[in-house]
């Protein structure tokens, strides 16, 4: 989620010789995934693997200081997003 990070690690992607695009989406949200899916196939071609791999923040804590926000974004993320990348590139 920070942009000046990505671009960098885009930069060093494409200096050692990697094709690629730099995109930013919510893995989360079936409309974001389904417009850089497209972008992807548009610029790239059709997907061949994917590496479902988005992943949040994962504070520790006790127990105690979650509530189910919290989950509700964990299973979002494990569940859901992989659900959708992996649908969206069939």
């Amino acid at each position: 989620n920070d942009e000046a990070s990505a671009r960098n690690t885009f930069e060093a992607f494409q200096a050692a010789g990697h094709e690629g695009i730099l995109l930013r989406g919510d893995a989360t949200c079936e409309e974001d995934v389904a417009t850089m899916t497209a972008e992807i196939a548009e610029r790239l071609g059709p997907v061949d693997v994917a590496v479902v791999n988005a992943t949040p923040d994962q504070p520790q804590r006790p127990i105690e200081e979650y509530d189910w926000a919290f989950y509700q974004s964990m299973l979002d993320f494990f569940v859901k997003s992989p659900f959708l990348l992996t649908r969206a590139v069939l």
